[in-house]
């Protein structure tokens, strides 16, 4: 067998750390992101009350706790203040652009079924590639050194889900799947 200098190892070492690294910063905003679509999605057509701002806040706290810095918070804090829907949405996308996360649809859309990014809210339920589902919780894929990682798998259902299911925002237990946190095919 052919042994790789001691440099090279090391090299791939600290590369695969650094990727990890990369991955373990991305998950947390991923995770947030697709918590925010989830509740904006729910508060959809409902007013902007106590309630919603309570529960946009209490997704910036969790947020924070998961080392997500406070400064890339600050314009998501003062969209909820300002109790807009659309600016919430747009400065959630501003913050996933800019870690080179890219999102698997968005809550309440209907997308043609993709295997390799979406899986079924509901277990046990196969579904054919292409079949028209609807986005429960968008996924997530992080691009590292030009390799596409799958953090989160998209889960849908058959149909159309209405808002209104989830009016108080998510608290789904989300399942990973076996290509979760690894490079994409």
């Amino acid at each position: 067998p052919v042994v790789a200098p001691v440099e090279d190892r090391a090299a791939r070492r600290a590369a695969a750390r650094a990727r990890q690294k990369v991955i373990d910063q991305a998950e947390p905003v991923a995770s947030f992101a697709a918590e925010i679509d989830n509740v904006a999605y729910a508060r959809q057509g409902l007013p902007f009350d106590n309630e919603a701002a309570k529960i946009f806040a209490q997704r910036l706290t969790q947020a924070e706790a998961a080392g997500i810095a406070a400064e890339d918070l600050a314009a998501i804090r003062a969209a909820v203040e300002a109790r807009d829907l659309v600016r919430i949405r747009a400065e959630v996308a501003r913050l996933i652009a800019g870690r080179e996360l890219t999102a698997i649809g968005h809550a309440g859309e209907q997308v043609p079924f993709d295997p390799a990014t979406m899986q079924a809210l509901a277990e046990g339920v196969d579904i054919p590639e292409g079949e028209l589902v609807t986005v429960v919780r968008q996924g997530y894929v992080l691009l590292v050194n030009g390799e596409i990682v799958q953090l989160d798998r998209a889960l849908v259902e058959r149909g159309a889900v209405t808002a209104a299911a989830d009016a108080g925002g998510s608290n789904i237990d989300i399942p990973r799947g076996e290509s979760d946190n690894q490079p994409m095919a």
